[in-house]
């Protein structure tokens, strides 16, 4: 993995770079930004880079430090995540690689900022303390990476405060976070933060499509992605048709006013048991109401959903332009409903008579 390997993101490039040139390594970074911006990848090219023994600015890739590095056995190297639920607390005699094992299913996942309530526990961080407090064995940095640093126990995180406000001079502490307001404050000011932006469509498509992603499909997952390159690979792999499908049906069936339609996509959905289910078709509602009010404006180059031209403009003339910003508006209420923790098939319910009540005429039928 090297910085060749992130998509963008060239001023944080520059910014590394800049410091492995100078040698004026900060003792403390924290890469944050959004999910799949290539957080977790720029940690790692840094680390190889970092005590990679081929000479050069950035990592060669190929050393044996690069490797082990990759594979995480490196001996300078110390890597922290939160732990899988059913792992628990640790009882065993070697935490070390109980640790490595979870980092390394946690870099397996699709989604690794999506984690329930789990935690880094506190034992991880009082070990890696005592770690971070002897000289380097192979390299000249002794390099601590923290995946999903705000999800460290309250505890740990003071114990890291205090190793980082009297860092050894060969210690590198590299944090990585999608939410890096949850972090303590007092470490977020110890810490050289590099923010990471969302990619671009043009980013995204190029990638996908060097992939082997047929050009229009990448494309609309480009749209879709949200600027994110795990999301759009999901995409891409036909993670949303269901869901797309069933925006369509429903959106359809409430310009019909088919109440039939609306109890077969309650079962359909899942929604009486999936709560993740139904904010995820109502982003892609709320994403096809935003199609059908550029289309409205004549922008169809803008459309998200631009594989579903035609049906778009066959329900466009179900709803006025004011009907659409109503209906969208209507939508986020929902969304906001659902965050409030209120019942799934009530949010559902309310949104599917608002739209009922607010169609603009008989519609002709939709194919």
């Amino acid at each position: 993995m090297s910085f060749d390997d992130v998509i963008g993101q060239q001023y944080a490039k520059i910014q590394i770079e800049a410091w492995l040139q100078s040698g004026r390594v900060p003792h403390a970074i924290l890469f944050n930004g959004p999910p799949g911006t290539g957080k977790r990848r720029l940690a790692l090219a840094l680390s190889k880079a970092l005590n990679c023994r081929e000479a050069g600015v950035m990592a060669c890739g190929h050393c044996s430090s690069c490797r082990r590095i990759n594979n995480l056995v490196h001996p300078d190297l110390h890597v922290l995540a939160p732990l899988a639920p059913r792992r628990g607390k640790s009882h065993s005699t070697n935490p070390h690689e109980e640790m490595r094992q979870a980092v390394q299913d946690y870099l397996q996942e699709d989604d690794a900022s999506s984690r329930g309530n789990v935690n880094i526990a506190r034992e991880y961080l009082d070990q890696l303390q005592r770690d971070m407090g002897y000289a380097p064995v192979e390299g000249p940095y002794k390099i601590a990476l923290i995946l999903d640093a705000e999800a460290m126990h309250p505890a740990g995180a003071n114990t890291l405060l205090k190793t980082l406000e009297e860092p050894s001079g060969n210690a590198v502490f590299i944090l990585v976070s999608g939410a890096s307001e949850r972090l303590l404050p007092t470490i977020l000011s110890r810490c050289q933060s590099v923010s990471l932006r969302r990619l671009n469509q043009a980013e995204l498509r190029r990638r996908m499509q060097e992939t082997g992603v047929d050009p229009q499909r990448a494309a609309v997952a480009a749209r879709l992605g949200g600027g994110s390159l795990q999301q759009a690979v999901k995409i891409a792999e036909g993670s949303l048709d269901d869901v797309r499908s069933w925006a369509e049906q429903f959106l359809s069936a409430a310009a019909q006013g088919e109440d039939g339609v609306y109890w077969e996509l309650l079962d359909e959905m899942g929604v009486r048991t999936g709560r993740e289910q139904l904010n995820l078709f109502l982003e892609v509602c709320s994403s096809y109401l935003r199609d059908l009010f550029l289309l409205s404006l004549a922008c169809e180059s803008e459309l998200a959903h631009l594989d579903r031209l035609e049906w778009l403009r066959q329900i466009q003339a179900n709803f006025s332009r004011e009907q659409i910003e109503a209906a969208a508006v209507e939508v986020d209420r929902a969304a906001e409903n659902l965050r409030r923790n209120v019942n799934a098939n009530i949010v559902l319910a309310d949104l599917w008579r608002y739209l009922r009540r607010r169609r603009l005429r008989p519609a002709t039928r939709m194919g």
